[in-house]
């Protein structure tokens, strides 16, 4: 497929050829409707970006600003519902973290779980440590 660019100067317009071969088409599939509505108003929407690290982050910290984000959305339910029929891999979706399209209680770490899981409140803002609270497991 080429592009060309007509060159007077004042107005570029671009020209798409056909494809050459019969073969070669645009494979491209749009996000459903539900998808798109939850993405609007969900409160971590963001067209640049900035929070993906978040919601898809082995630190602690960073999932606990992700459930922090998460638990004052309005969509939080929906999110969770189509992450799952979706099985998304990994990451935090409606305030859960899923692990392999199931919900699962911690991130899984490379190594030894560790004893004692330590839950965080995080400012969703700053991420600074509200407190942590010890839980035995």
């Amino acid at each position: 497929m080429c592009i060309e660019i007509e060159a007077d100067g004042r107005r570029p317009l671009a020209v798409v050829d056909e494809p050459e071969k019969a073969d070669e088409v645009l494979n491209f599939v749009a996000r459903p409707l539900v998808d798109r509505l939850i993405a609007m108003r969900a409160r971590c929407f963001d067209p640049r970006g900035l929070y993906t690290h978040l919601f898809h982050s082995d630190d602690p910290r960073d999932i606990a600003r992700a459930k922090a984000i998460c638990a004052r959305c309005t969509v939080r339910d929906a999110c969770l519902g189509r992450a799952l029929e979706r099985a998304e891999p990994c990451g935090v979706w409606g305030g859960e973290i899923l692990v392999d399209g199931a919900i699962a209680p911690y991130p899984r770490r490379r190594g030894r779980r560790p004893k004692v899981l330590v839950a965080l409140e995080v400012d969703e803002v700053t991420g600074i440590v509200c407190r942590s609270i010890a839980d035995a497991v």
